[in-house]
């Protein structure tokens, strides 16, 4: 099923979010299939060769719509942190928009997120790797909603996520640091009126309220 993969040792599935944990709970699903962690710096490992990069062997994409009452596993995040995710690993990290400098100054920052906002369409458009990891996160819900089991990620270090990983004795480890000492933070997007990205993100506001109680 595109899009949609089984958790190994159960009857259930997991959708994959970009930005939402699941460079990590990838990592876990893997362990659980092979018994030891993907390999970081070789190709071939125990006589088989696996891709470059583990988003090969677990990409991420909108699944297909299922046709059975199997429970699919989902983490969802606030839109907000997403978002401070986003700009943190995607554009200060990556440099997924191919800025020809970074921000140095906290003006710079703020100066930038500006930029982002008026020209939200074009940048999720015209680079493929920002875009794919903005996408909504209803994008990959709405065709499977009636099946989700839902965890919030800002939950996954103290509920009991057994169900997801498997194995109680695997520890999520965490992944997709910024080393940068320049950060955005949760009053960066609060200060400024993002009203393209926040227009972009409005199904997704509208999913973390119906799962969070709001």
């Amino acid at each position: 099923m595109k899009g949609i993969y089984k958790i190994p040792g159960t009857k259930e599935y997991y959708i994959p979010i970009p930005k939402n944990a699941c460079t990590s709970l990838k990592r876990v699903m893997f362990r659980r299939r092979f018994g030891f962690w993907y390999p970081r710096t070789s190709k071939r490992y125990f006589g088989i060769r696996f891709p470059p990069i583990m988003h090969g062997l677990y990409p991420s994409y909108p699944p297909d719509e299922i046709k059975n009452k199997n429970t699919i596993n989902v983490v969802l995040r606030n839109p907000e942190d997403r978002l401070v995710s986003i700009l943190n690993n995607r554009v200060l990290y990556h440099n997924d928009l191919h800025l020809e400098s970074l921000p140095s100054r906290e003006i710079d920052l703020i100066e930038l997120l500006e930029r982002i906002n008026s020209n939200w369409d074009c940048y999720i458009n015209s680079y493929h790797q920002f875009g794919h990891h903005t996408l909504q996160q209803y994008c990959y819900v709405e065709k499977n909603i009636k099946f989700l089991k839902v965890l919030k990620l800002n939950d996954l270090k103290s509920e009991n996520i057994f169900n997801i990983v498997g194995d109680r004795k695997i520890i999520i480890p965490s992944s997709q640091n910024s080393t940068r000492n320049l950060r955005y933070n949760i009053n960066h997007i609060r200060a400024l009126p993002l009203n393209n990205i926040w227009s972009f993100y409005e199904r997704d506001f509208d999913l973390w309220s119906m799962y969070n109680g709001n």
